[in-house]
This record gives structure tokens, sequence and C-alpha cells, in this order.
């Protein structure tokens, strides 16, 4: 799960102009694959406080590459490899084309047993194991 908290000091996260363009958290693997979540995927009654699962079935998006293209939801498998292997990682700051103040803190990435009884918090899915991945 990635936990943080980001509160606007000054200006508006949750405006209309900013929710349908702009991604919360972006994470870029060596693969070359993106996955974003969407700030439009984010309730307004949030107060601030983020905790976002990191798994394939809790908003994430995957860029296709390609403007043509419809982003959609990633694979088990794109997933696992991309955090397996994190080239970057980007928390938006900036949410409108004007003036504003945010504050982020309590930034955490938490492992943990989650929903998956196929794994614990040391171990990847055999799935993802194998070669190619099965999941």
């Amino acid at each position: 799960t990635l936990e943080f908290a980001l509160i606007a000091l000054a200006g508006e996260i949750f405006s209309k102009n900013s929710a349908s363009r702009h991604n919360l958290v972006e994470i870029q693997g060596t693969n070359g694959i993106t996955l974003t979540f969407p700030l439009w995927n984010v309730s307004q009654s949030t107060n601030g406080i983020f905790s976002i699962p990191l798994n394939e079935n809790s908003g994430w998006i995957q860029d296709p590459k390609n403007e043509l293209l419809q982003w959609s939801v990633p694979s088990k498998c794109t997933f696992i490899q991309t955090l397996a292997d994190i080239r970057y990682f980007y928390i938006l700051g900036d949410f409108s084309d004007w003036y504003e103040s945010i504050a982020l803190d309590n930034v955490l990435l938490r492992a943990g047993r989650g929903t998956d009884p196929s794994y614990s918090v040391r171990q990847l899915p055999l799935c993802s194991q194998l070669s190619p991945c099965s999941c």
C-alpha cells in the first residue's frame, strides 16, 4: 500500500479542471511500462490522507505508449514486474495551471500480506516467477 498526506495550503486539489487530466501517482519500471493512479479515481472525502493499494485491481491504469489507444487496467504480471524494478516514482504536487501551495508528508510504502493468500510479505506469487509470467 502507498500512503501519504497531501494537503492544499493554497488552491484546490479537486478542481474540475485538474481531476480529469492529472495522475496522482505515476510509477515507471525499468521495463518501460508506466502505471498511473488517476486523480479522478480518488474520493474527495480523503481529507488529504491517501492510502492506495498496490495491486492491479485498485484503479491503476497502464500507459499504452500509443496516443490512439485507450489506457487500460494492467495485468497482474505487468503490475508485479513493474513494482519489482522501479525506475521512478512520482506523487503529483502540482494540480492546477495557476498558483497553489501543496504540502506532501508521511510517504510510506507498506508491504503486507494483503488479500492474496498465495504470497507473503517477502515473496512474490509463484505465477510471477515463471518465464513467461503466468498470472
